[in-house]
């Protein structure tokens, strides 16, 4: 009778510990292969941007290409609609008799090694405003100035209080401007040139 139970105990264990080990193995193919892949991200949109220039971002599916790309100066949590330093280092001063409003930044590095700097936002800010980029150059419109005080400090000079756009303004992305310079120079010269035709 013993044997009979053992044999019943080992047919019924037998097809679970089976079920278990393919589930182990499924679970550790899987992590191998993340692991192999973690280099790699991969997006699903419904359709894939023409281009990743980011002034120039003329759809939702291209802004959410741009935002795994180029990183904003402040995120907004949502549930309390506070700013949440990202790029910057500390919460905006907002000074109200001289209208201005300055921010730190944190100390990081590109991914060519150059540091992250505060000409880097000037730069930025000014392409925008040039170019008229959609859906953020109108961010910048109050801002009559914008500073490098130092390689690490900007400063915003406003031509009137706007404390909702100061928000909107201060999530805005950053490029650097090493890069883009020549690129920005380069489509302003074509610019200039079809406007003389």
């Amino acid at each position: 009778m013993k044997r009979m139970e053992d044999h019943v105990r080992r047919a019924t264990i037998a097809p679970i510990l089976a079920r278990w080990g393919v589930l182990a193995a499924a679970i550790l193919f899987t992590l191998v292969g993340t692991c192999r892949a973690a280099s790699t991200l991969k997006v699903g949109m419904l359709s894939e941007p023409a281009d990743l220039n980011p002034f120039e971002v003329s759809d939702s599916w291209k802004r959410k290409a741009m935002s795994f790309i180029f990183q904003p100066l402040y995120m907004i949590e949502p549930a309390t609609q506070t700013l949440i330093p990202w790029l910057a280092d500390d919460q905006p001063l907002y000074d109200p008799r001289k209208l201005t409003v300055t921010f730190h930044l944190r100390e990081m590095k590109w991914d060519d090694g150059s540091p992250f700097s505060a000409g880097d936002v000037v730069f930025t800010v000014h392409t925008i405003k040039d170019f008229q980029t959609p859906g953020h150059s109108a961010h910048w419109d109050f801002v009559k100035r914008i500073e490098a005080v130092d390689p690490r400090t900007v400063r915003l000079i406003l031509n009137r209080p706007m404390p909702i756009s100061a928000r909107r303004s201060l999530t805005t992305w950053a490029v650097q401007e090493r890069k883009w310079a020549p690129i920005v120079k380069n489509l302003q010269s074509r610019g200039k040139d079809s406007r003389r035709e």
